[in-house]
């Protein structure tokens, strides 16, 4: 994704619930129910301005939030 698109990125957790179902949750949520799920990883997910979605996996929430900073400073950088 082009990132002088991007609207949104959400930093997520990856889980698996009791039956089985795999989805995408907040980090909050994640915090207060983490006992509930098993844990998968960790996603980011952008959103372009014309309502693309774009999904990056990680295995750990260090290298989700390393990710972040690149993007974030990649954004900072497209101001100047």
């Amino acid at each position: 994704m082009n990132l002088a698109q991007l609207a949104r990125v959400y930093p997520s957790v990856f889980v698996k619930d009791a039956d089985g179902v795999e989805t995408t949750i907040s980090l909050e949520w994640y915090d207060q129910n983490s006992k509930e799920v098993e844990l998968l990883g960790f996603k980011l997910i952008l959103l372009s301005k014309k309502g693309e979605k774009e999904e990056l996996f990680f295995k750990t929430q260090e290298e989700m939030f390393e990710k972040l900073e690149d993007i974030l400073a990649a954004l900072e950088n497209l101001k100047k």
